[in-house]
């Protein structure tokens, strides 16, 4: 089922199909009317506008089809497609530019392609600043590329329009109108035939979608990124990322990735899938922390008075220190403040003297390593 700004965008997708064959049609009646080779040039171009926008509305469609045999959906239907419309599109261009050259222009019935060509202007601006609207209230960057394409096309009239109207002063304009309009059309072919055929190819995402990735990352200290990777499938991006973290309790690393995913869809809507992938930093040492109590090891961590806090470096002790431990003053949380206390001296390992009780080891689990082994703590304690 399609959500309700889904429904808008299709809805607009649709009407922007119809209109843009409409033209198509129009100006292919208009170029057999008044033998412009532009005129054929320009309606062949509206017709690869009404593909455009059918690829739109068939990428809102298919982003509710998906199965079990095809779980990242069908999307790349759509660049299938785009890749065999591309071939077309530029056979096309370079056969309309070959006839413009070749054959001389013959061109009557004037005012009939100029009312043409000006009513098409005028509706595929209409058209473009309508989808970049609807675009603005879904949050659609799909329907908003299209809306520009469909202003920035209107330029192709605009030429077409030139060409017959100066053709009673210089016949040969109207022929180069058709060349300049037949060149745009092979360009936007081959543009088409790169994209799908990187899409197909699982490329990498661009620069611009790693810069915006890279930004939402940065907000979150404490973390190394390890990689980025994207493909896009049709007009949606599946994104796999690598990070290293500070975070000790799996459960906070959690979040802290769902709450990144959220921030990356949010930045580039497009995205179907983000996956991130998250490791422990990795240090060149690794920091142990015996609970004292009374100057003894204890298993009562939230009582102890003091911590022995050690690093060791290739299982060979650099450094031992003794700190208060500031939860023992409190009447409540004792826990909680000798957790943050652990966490703020960078400990990875709390060794004890014998197993501890149930309760607030579990939750000392979530952060750290608990290890018991009296033998280590009578080395460090001496």
């Amino acid at each position: 089922m399609l959500n309700p700004p889904d429904r808008i965008k299709l809805k607009a997708a649709l009407i922007s199909t119809l209109i843009t064959l409409f033209l198509a049609l129009l100006k292919f009646i208009g170029a057999v009317t008044t033998s412009s080779q532009a005129l054929l040039a320009d309606a062949l171009h509206s017709f690869t506008d009404s593909l455009s926008s059918m690829f739109v509305a068939f990428g809102i469609f298919l982003s509710t089809r998906k199965s079990k045999r095809f779980p990242y959906g069908l999307y790349k239907v759509e660049n299938l497609v785009s890749l065999v419309v591309s071939l077309l599109v530029m056979g096309a261009g370079m056969e309309i530019a070959f006839h413009a050259v070749s054959h001389p222009s013959n061109v009557h019935n004037r005012n009939t392609g100029l009312l043409i060509t000006a009513l098409s202007i005028t509706v595929s601006v209409l058209l473009g600043i309508y989808k970049i609207h609807i675009s603005r209230r879904t949050n659609s960057p799909s329907l908003k590329a299209d809306g520009y394409h469909s202003i920035s096309d209107a330029l192709s009239s605009v030429v077409v329009f030139l060409g017959i109207l100066l053709y009673r002063f210089f016949p040969a304009a109207e022929r180069i109108a058709g060349v300049i309009v037949a060149a745009i059309l092979i360009f936007a072919g081959f543009d088409i035939l790169k994209q799908s055929l990187l899409v197909l190819l699982d490329a990498q995402l661009n620069e611009e979608y790693i810069s915006k990735i890279m930004n939402v990352l940065r907000n979150y200290r404490g973390i190394r990124i390890d990689f980025i990777r994207g493909r896009s499938s049709g007009s949606h991006y599946f994104i796999e990322i690598g990070v290293s973290m500070g975070e000790r309790s799996l459960k906070r690393a959690h979040e802290i990735t769902e709450e990144m995913e959220r921030k990356i869809k949010e930045a580039i809507p497009q995205v179907e899938e983000v996956v991130i992938h998250y490791e422990p930093l990795k240090k060149d040492h690794v920091t142990y922390a015996i609970p004292l109590l009374n100057g003894r090891p204890t298993t009562h961590i939230g009582k102890s008075d003091a911590f022995l806090i050690c690093e060791e470096h290739q299982n060979s002790l650099k450094r031992c220190r003794k700190v208060e431990n500031p939860a023992r003053r409190l009447q409540s949380g004792r826990g909680a403040a000798a957790v943050k206390k652990l966490i703020d001296e960078d400990v990875d390992v709390i060794l004890l003297p014998e197993v501890a009780e149930r309760g607030m080891i579990q939750i000392i689990k979530e952060f750290f390593e608990v290890r018991v082994d009296p033998e280590k703590i009578k080395k460090m304690v001496g």
